[in-house]
Parts: structure tokens; C-alpha cells; sequence
């Protein structure tokens, strides 16, 4: 009996442990940051900090302030939740490292402080061209501040900083988040995006296009290109293109595709256009884009024993996809056709048509979600897609183009200037987050996951730098040249009515001109006031000079008062909505991987037999599902770059404190500046407060049609600079 009851207490002890545990562990946060203390300690234990690579003063000119001299090592293992987490504290900690120093240098300053025109010039110099990789940029330790900023530099050792990123990354990831039987096909990925969305867990807090049961149809595919992370490439075909794809068509004896070519117009014929992508890294028409194996000795060890089977270290591919649309008259966009890999001809490449010809066809015996090679087809077009976007639409044409207005107007303007007072507000924090990205997000992430060689990643920008058009990128103008009719865009009807962000963007241009507009008439009532403003036309001088801006597409000189205005307005398009249109969806439409992949895993096919063959194992292995590290980087990045818009850093709140000021001006001195500040900034915000009300109509317009949403150009959600 004494037995009995001492078994009995023992289990009741033992469940009372294990129903206390249970509690315990119910009543344990869920893990959501590193503590930054114990975090700092472990990376001094594992080795992992910033070594000092000192830059003698006589060198700082035209040494690379970007790339670090020595080889970091990875961690061997890691957890994934664990390593987001860090690689999210270290990429915060290095845009701070260098945000401080651009605080210390002056360049950026937490405090205001007055400075001459004829310090600034000093101060605000452009590196040397040919001394690092990148397009104009700042000099971070220019010539005449070399003794008090060097050393300054060196102590904050910001050329390692970036070795701390690579570090983080592990070379086997334990718990990789879609390890498990159902990553094997499409619709598991899916479900278990889905489960983990339900759950809230790790980067999984926010939406993302994977919540969509629709994800992967030809509806939501073309939409992405009208209010996706990229909806400024889209362009009218050309008369070369359109006649490749006609005989193409008639080559492969497509009747149905010929005879939509032959019935519809060209004018609404429309082409994702990636073909130029070899002659951007300067490669032979007809050579693969790939990335570069690490062919080391130890890295061909490691592979022979390897039993995990990973295609992190294999040879990552890019295509340079043509995708053509049709915009029908419902203003629905539809997929015709897609060349996965254009290489100098149609006829010398892989072209495929898809086999529903218009929105609304239901072929029999189809699914779109088992038609695995135009599923294949359009993954090539998303991953072309990411690497234009993220390369050059966000980095180049946003963050570099600005950059460079930014020092030659530094260098142009005392702080006191109209033009100098309105664009400032609109730089903060541009520079130094446009420094981390040089030194840590380009060496450290983009070249990590990229199908192209590292190389050809600061070609592929330079490309985009040199080629970029100021003028023809005016909203009225870009929309014109791409054929969509600034006259029709406007329209509630039509078949441009699903062209979200054309229709916004028009309307937002149009009210930063106005308000530009008014903001400098007092001081330039005619246009020779404009023309002999000197500070104007040095500004002019140093974004085309050689060893400024070397912009040559921006105005030669000013002439007339519309060219200024013009120029400033842009200077705030691309600062404000711009940079918010290109960055802050990439979080819901990134995040998962497979709806705009940064790389393929796998060659592209070589033939169309090939390519029809393909079954849903061939569009797995395509995709970076097997590669733990290339789809943790590449699902958080898009995280780093998409935090929400604070209250203090938009467009509203902008026009609410300009005309608030202008308005105690004119309280206190009457004059007549203030007046007209005080009726411009109250026009503003009322255009930004209406314009908010017809976004949102706009954007659930897109809902009932069974679109995604689009409300980034919210002026409340409208970043007034470019702070990440």
C-alpha cells in the first residue's frame, strides 16, 4: 500500500511538473530581437567586429572607401530566426555607425548649424571618378578635411563594417523555414507561408503576396507591372520587338497568337524589356549571366563530404526576359508571350506563348496552376524583374541619382537660397544610408544572392547611372514616352483605370510642381531672374561637370522659370514619392521568394522542347527553395528596406510645419514672402489631403476588382526623403 501511494504521489508530482512547465513555457514572450548587450558579447566571442583598415591621409582620395581588405568568415551554423535577427541588429548598427560619422564630419548633422558656401565646397566634394566602383558619390574624407577626419574614420573602422554582415550569414542554416515534405511543390511553400503568416512568426508579421490563393495566376502577374515594387519600366513594344514576336509566332505556327497580333493595336501592345541586361555587364550576346562559383580549395572539400546538399555555393543564373502584354479595354494587362532569356534574336532565343490568349479565356483541359514551363517562363520575367528593380529603379535612379543633386547643390547654394530651402528638408538621412548601402547592402548582400558576378553588379549600376534620361523621367513625360496618354490617364474608366500608380504619381507630380511653383515665384517673378542667378547655373555645372554629377542629361543651363521649377520638382519627386512607390511595397511582394526570386538555381533551358518539358520539380530546382542562405537573405531584405513611414518623416506632416511656420512669419513680420509661403503650403496640404481621399477610392477600386491594394502613395504613408 506504502508503494502505491509513494508511485501515485511520484506521478502526481511529475504531472504537476510538467503541467508547470507547460505554463511556464505559455507564459514565455515569443522571441523578437537579440538583447543588445548579450548580443554584443557573443560577437566579440565569436570573433566577429570590425578589424581597423587604416587609410593614410595622402591616399584618401582616391582609395575605395567601400570594399573591406580582408576575408571574413562565416559562423558554421545558425539558426534562421536567429540569423535574421542579427543580420537586422548589424545592418541597423552599420547605418548608424555611419550616420554617426556623417554627424561627426558635418555632412549630416544632428544639430543645425550655419556653414558657409565657401566651407561647403570644401566639404561637400565628389569622390574621385575611377577611385571606386559607384557613380558620382560623396567624398567621405575629402581632400581639405583629410587630417580631422581620417583618423575619425580609421577609429570607427567603417571600411570593416561590412565584414560583419557576411560573417553573420552561416554556412548551414539548422532550422531552415521551409524545411519540411511540403516545400517540395508550390502549393506547399504556399500553405506553409500561409501557416506561418497565421502565426505571426519572424518576419512573417506583415502580408505578403504568398497570403493570396492566386499568387501565381497571369492576373496577379500583370498587375505587379501597373502597381507592383516596379511600375515605371513597363513601356509601349517597339516596331522591332513586335515584329519578332509576329514571326515568331507564325515560326512556331501559333494561329491563335498571330491572330491576336494581327487583330490588336500596337498601341496596346505592351513589353517588360530586359534584352539590354548583356550589354549593361558588357558580356557576348550569346554568353550565360551567371554569378561565379567559389571554386577555393576548401570550399571543393567541403563540397566532396558535404552530406547536406545545399545550392548556396553552386553558380546562381539571371535571365534577360522580354515580357509582352496586352492592355485590353477592361484595363485588364495579360501576358501574350515571354522570352525567357533573350540572346540577340527571338529566333536565337527560347520564346513562349501562353496558351490562354486574353484575360477572360478558359482553354479546356488547362490550369494555370499546373501549366508548370509558363509558370517557369514568368518566374524568369520575376527574377529579370528583381534585378532591374532592386539594382537600378531603387539603388541607381533613386538613391545615387539623388545623391548626386544633393552635393552639387551643397556646393552651389547658400543655406539661405530658395532653391537650397526647399529641396533640404528632403535629404534627410539620404547620405549616410546611401553610404552603408555602397559599403555593406551592395558587397554584403545584393552580390550574395544576385545571378551576376559581382563586377557586373557595379557595371549593371553604372549602366543605369549613365543611361538615365533627367528630363525624359518627368512624370508627364515618362508616362508619354512609355504610351500612356497623360491626357487619358486621369480617367475613372477605361482601359487605363488599373494603371494605379500612373494615375497617383500624375496627380502627385502635378501637386509638387504646383506648390514648387509657388514657393519660388516671389523671388523669380520673370525668367531672367532665373537666368542670372549665378548659384542656379553652378548648380547646373556641377551635375554635368566630369568631376562633379556627371549627369549630362540635366539642363544645360536655365533658361526660363518652368526649367527650374521642373528641376526642383523632380529633385522632391525622387526623394519623396518616388523612392516611396519603389520601396515600400518590396516587404509584401518579396518576402516570399518564389514571386520574385533574386536568381535562378539552375541554367535556363536552351530549347522550347526543353522548356515544354518542364513539370513543377523543374521549376523547384529553378527557384532558391534549396538554398537556405540565398532565401534567407533574399526574404530579408525586402524586411530591412520597408519599415513603416513615421509620423514626422511624410509629405503631410511636411506641409503642415512648412505652413505653420510661415503662417507665426507672418505674425511676427508681415512680409510678403511669408504670405505667399503660408497660401502655398495651405494649397498643398489640401491637394495632399484630397489626394489621399481619391487614392484611397483608387485603391479600393483595384480590391473589388480582385486586385491587390495600392495605397503607398498615401500622402500620410509618402516618406519626404529617402530614409532607407
Amino acid at each position: 500500500m506504502t508503494s502505491h501511494f509513494q508511485h501515485l504521489r511520484e506521478a502526481t508530482a511529475k504531472a504537476s511538473a510538467s503541467l508547470n512547465k507547460a505554463s511556464t513555457a505559455s507564459k514565455v514572450p515569443a522571441f523578437r530581437e537579440w538583447d543588445a548587450g548579450l548580443f554584443d558579447l557573443e560577437l566579440v566571442h565569436q570573433g566577429i567586429f570590425p578589424h581597423r583598415i587604416d587609410i593614410l591621409p595622402k591616399h584618401a582620395a582616391d582609395t575605395n572607401l567601400t570594399v573591406p581588405d580582408r576575408e571574413a568568415k562565416a559562423v558554421k551554423k545558425g539558426s534562421f530566426a536567429g540569423t535574421q535577427k542579427a543580420v537586422s541588429a548589424v545592418y541597423s548598427r552599420g547605418e548608424q555607425s555611419f550616420a554617426s560619422y556623417f554627424d561627426a564630419a558635418a555632412f549630416e548633422s544632428t544639430m543645425p548649424r550655419p556653414q558657409a558656401l565657401t566651407l561647403r565646397r570644401d566639404l561637400f566634394t565628389y569622390q574621385i571618378p575611377g577611385s571606386d566602383q559607384y557613380p558620382p558619390h560623396l567624398h567621405q574624407i575629402p581632400p581639405a578635411y583629410q587630417n580631422s577626419l581620417t583618423e575619425i574614420f580609421n577609429w570607427m573602422r567603417l571600411l570593416d563594417t561590412a565584414s560583419i554582415l557576411t560573417q553573420l550569414v552561416p554556412d548551414v542554416v539548422e532550422d531552415f523555414i521551409h524545411s519540411n515534405p511540403e516545400s517540395d511543390t508550390m502549393a506547399g511553400l504556399a500553405k506553409r507561408n500561409q501557416e506561418l503568416r497565421a502565426q505571426k512568426k519572424d518576419i512573417f508579421k506583415e502580408p505578403n503576396i504568398g497570403d493570396r490563393d492566386d499568387w501565381y495566376t497571369d492576373r496577379i502577374f500583370a498587375q505587379q507591372q501597373f502597381t507592383g515594387t516596379n511600375p515605371v519600366t513597363l513601356e509601349k513594344v517597339s516596331k522591332h520587338l513586335y515584329k519578332e514576336f509576329v514571326d515568331t509566332a507564325e515560326e512556331q505556327k501559333n494561329d491563335g497568337v498571330a491572330k491576336v497580333l494581327a487583330q490588336v493595336d500596337i498601341k496596346d501592345l505592351y513589353v517588360q524589356d530586359y534584352s539590354y541586361f548583356r550589354n549593361a555587364v558588357k558580356v557576348d550576346p550569346h554568353d550565360d549571366l551567371h554569378s561565379i562559383k567559389d571554386e577555393s580549395f576548401l570550399h571543393r572539400i567541403a563540397d566532396f563530404f558535404s552530406s547536406d546538399a545545399r545550392n548556396d555555393d553552386a553558380i546562381r543564373y539571371l535571365c534577360a526576359a522580354v515580357c509582352l502584354f496586352h492592355l485590353e479595354a477592361s484595363g485588364d494587362l495579360h501576358p501574350l508571350a515571354i522570352v525567357i532569356d533573350y540572346k540577340e534574336s527571338m529566333h536565337k532565343s527560347v520564346v513562349l506563348f501562353n496558351k490562354r490568349l486574353s484575360s477572360t479565356d478558359r482553354p479546356a483541359n488547362h490550369s494555370e496552376e499546373n501549366d508548370w514551363p509558363w509558370r517557369y517562363a514568368k518566374t524568369c520575367v520575376s527574377a529579370s524583374e528583381w534585378t532591374r528593380h532592386e539594382v537600378a529603379v531603387h539603388l541607381t535612379n533613386a538613391h545615387f541619382v539623388e545623391e548626386a543633386t544633393i552635393v552639387a547643390a551643397q556646393r552651389s547654394f547658400e543655406q539661405t537660397h530658395p532653391v537650397y530651402s526647399l529641396l533640404q528638408p528632403h535629404w534627410f538621412k539620404t547620405l549616410s544610408l546611401n553610404a552603408a548601402a555602397r559599403s555593406i547592402l551592395v558587397p554584403n548582400v545584393i552580390s550574395k544572392i544576385a545571378g551576376l558576378e559581382e563586377t557586373q553588379i557595379y557595371q549593371f549600376i553604372n549602366h543605369a547611372y549613365n543611361t538615365f534620361d533627367w528630363t525624359a523621367n518627368f512624370i508627364p513625360n515618362d508616362l508619354e514616352r512609355r504610351g500612356f496618354p497623360v491626357a487619358e490617364i486621369g480617367k475613372d474608366s477605361g482601359k487605363y483605370q488599373k494603371y494605379t500608380y500612373a494615375r497617383n504619381m500624375l496627380d502627385m507630380w502635378n501637386s509638387l510642381r504646383k506648390f514648387v511653383a509657388g514657393m519660388l515665384r516671389v523671388d523669380y517673378p520673370t525668367d531672367k531672374a532665373v537666368q542670372q542667378d549665378q548659384a542656379i547655373q553652378a548648380w547646373d555645372q556641377e551635375m554635368r561637370a566630369n568631376y562633379g554629377g556627371n549627369l549630362t542629361s540635366f539642363p544645360a543651363a536655365f533658361h526660363t522659370f518652368d526649367e527650374i521649377v521642373d528641376t526642383v520638382t523632380m529633385c522632391i519627386h525622387i526623394a519623396a514619392p518616388q523612392h516611396t512607390a519603389v520601396n515600400y511595397l518590396q516587404d509584401y511582394y518579396q518576402s516570399f521568394v518564389v514571386n520574385k526570386p533574386p536568381c535562378l538555381c539552375q541554367p535556363p533551358p536552351k530549347t522550347l522542347k526543353d522548356l515544354t518539358a518542364y513539370r513543377q520539380p523543374d521549376l523547384m530546382k529553378a527557384v532558391p527553395v534549396n538554398a537556405p542562405r540565398v532565401w534567407l537573405l533574399a526574404s530579408h531584405l525586402p524586411y530591412l528596406l520597408s519599415y513603416k513611414v513615421a509620423g514626422d518623416q511624410n509629405l503631410v506632416t511636411y506641409a503642415r510645419s512648412l505652413q505653420k511656420l510661415s503662417l507665426e512669419k507672418i505674425n511676427e513680420q508681415g512680409s510678403p514672402r511669408a504670405t505667399a509661403y503660408t497660401k502655398t503650403a495651405e494649397a498643398f496640404l489640401d491637394d495632399l489631403i484630397t489626394m489621399g481621399a481619391t487614392f484611397a477610392l483608387r485603391s479600393e477600386q483595384l480590391v473589388r476588382n480582385g486586385n491587390v491594394r495600392y495605397d503607398v502613395l498615401d500622402p500620410v504613408l509618402t516618406a519626404n526623403s529617402i530614409l532607407i
